[in-house]
């Protein structure tokens, strides 16, 4: 039977808080800057914090076809944007469908799988975070680069699987298409030349395209750090976030840490709470807006692995603050 692919934007019945968390972000919204916030230079002193404890029984089991090969950075695009997706949803809530991203040059896509696939799901946002957080630990820390799949099992029942592969090798049926790249092309194609110039500011602030009163204004400290330290850093952060409720207030992660332990991403709130506060959907958005498009940029665009401080304002009200640093 043919497959087919339902486009994300005929699905508001079934994914309602994906819009506010993963859409791109236009390269207009983004100034340059010289006045940096004196709370970005706070410091934080919490305990450690890592991704979510498995629930009993759960395993992931990873088979890796060594004879085909991806691009590392379209592998770590695919992984964060498909976490993206799941932290905005209830944790223990059930995917009945299909997921697929694709990577920002298309050549690499990651498909998530409820089991049974024509049956009553089994398949948690849980199990599918804490799945894709093992194979991105097991990718980064192996620099295996290659086709994937990666069954996903609650004690002896399989309740999923990922698939990182080449794209378009195949075509699934009941799959949703999160892949937002053509909306991104568009927001380049508008001024490629103020794009690139604006990107690479090594300070500046980003409004949410959803919601103008949300800002993120950042400064790089020209520190490098390994693309797959700040991949796992992301991931262990998002990881993390995805456990708590979008509408959760005073949100906040002490330490996500690479797997190498290098690298430390750390955030903590500011101000009086109300309207301006720090929920996790705003927390989850500032990351994925830094991942979006200050790491890994627009296409066309250079990567920029460093590290950075960042503040959160919401109209205009500091709401929290955060760091990203490597340690020698």
């Amino acid at each position: 039977m043919m497959g087919f692919k339902i486009l994300i934007a005929l699905l508001p019945c079934y994914f309602p808080r994906i819009y506010a968390l993963t859409l791109p972000i236009s390269a207009q919204t983004l100034s340059p800057n010289t006045t940096y916030p004196n709370y970005l230079l706070s410091n934080n002193n919490q305990t450690n914090l890592t991704a979510p404890t498995p629930p009993p029984g759960f395993s992931a089991q990873l088979k890796f076809d060594t004879s085909i090969q991806l691009k590392p950075v379209e592998v770590y695009v695919c992984a964060i944007e498909l976490l993206s997706v799941l932290c905005s949803m209830p944790w223990t809530s059930t995917l009945s469908l299909s997921l697929e991203v694709s990577g920002y040059d298309a050549s690499t896509e990651l498909i998530l799988n409820p089991f049974p696939p024509r049956g009553e799901s089994r398949l948690q946002v849980r199990y599918a975070v804490l799945g894709l957080y093992r194979a991105g630990l097991a990718i980064a820390q192996g620099n295996k680069f290659y086709e994937l799949d990666a069954a996903l099992y609650v004690g002896d029942e399989e309740v999923g699987w990922l698939e990182f592969r080449p794209k378009d090798r195949a075509v699934l049926e009941n799959v949703v298409d999160v892949d937002y790249s053509p909306a991104l092309n568009a927001s380049i194609a508008n001024d490629t030349t103020t794009a690139m110039v604006m990107v690479m500011a090594d300070s500046g602030t980003v409004w949410d395209p959803d919601d103008r009163s949300f800002a993120l204004t950042f400064r790089w400290d020209g520190v490098r750090i390994k693309a797959q330290d700040i991949f796992t850093t992301f991931l262990d952060g998002l990881a993390t976030a995805a456990e708590h409720n979008n509408t959760d207030p005073d949100a906040y992660i002490p330490a996500a840490r690479s797997a190498s332990g290098d690298t430390v991403l750390s955030t903590w709130t500011l101000g009086e709470g109300g309207n301006a506060e720090m929920t996790w959907a705003r927390l989850k958005r500032a990351l994925i807006m830094m991942w979006d498009l200050l790491i890994v940029g627009q296409r066309g665009r250079k990567t920029r692995f460093e590290g950075l401080s960042f503040g959160l304002e919401y109209e205009g009200k500091a709401i929290g603050a955060g760091r990203m640093l490597r340690f020698d």
